[in-house]
């Protein structure tokens, strides 16, 4: 039940930041050159709009995976920033030291998947 309404209060957010992002975006003017050219609405939806609205979203994603590590304060639930807080009143260096380190790590492998998956959500975005 606390998984189900973090993860609804997080799909309203995602719908709410979608709608803002594709609403910025639709105004941009390789869309209105689009429209120009004729391409019809459901493409520009889909291939311009859409596809320039996800990278910021699947970017946020990967960002916020580092609340993850905290664990839910809401629903009292212990987690990484709860071992931490006991060893910072406990003045455990080495503790700190690691779970700081395996946050950091996780975050940025994180954050690599998400910039490897770039190129087949945009297929513009090339590496090398």
């Amino acid at each position: 039940l606390p998984g189900i309404s973090m993860l609804l209060l997080g799909t309203g957010w995602w719908i709410i930041s979608m709608k803002s992002l594709a609403g910025t975006t639709a105004e941009e003017d390789f869309v209105l050159y689009a429209r120009y050219r004729g391409i019809s609405e459901a493409k520009i939806g889909a291939s311009y709009v859409f596809r320039n609205s996800i990278l910021t979203q699947i970017t946020a994603l990967a960002m916020s995976l580092g609340g993850v590590f905290g664990g839910s304060i809401i629903f009292g639930y212990p987690g990484v920033g709860t071992l931490i807080q006991n060893a910072i009143l406990q003045s455990d260096y080495n503790m700190i030291l690691g779970c700081i380190t395996i946050s950091i790590v996780a975050i940025s492998t994180a954050t690599l998947v998400v910039d490897l998956i770039y190129p087949f959500i945009d297929p513009r975005i090339r590496y090398g």
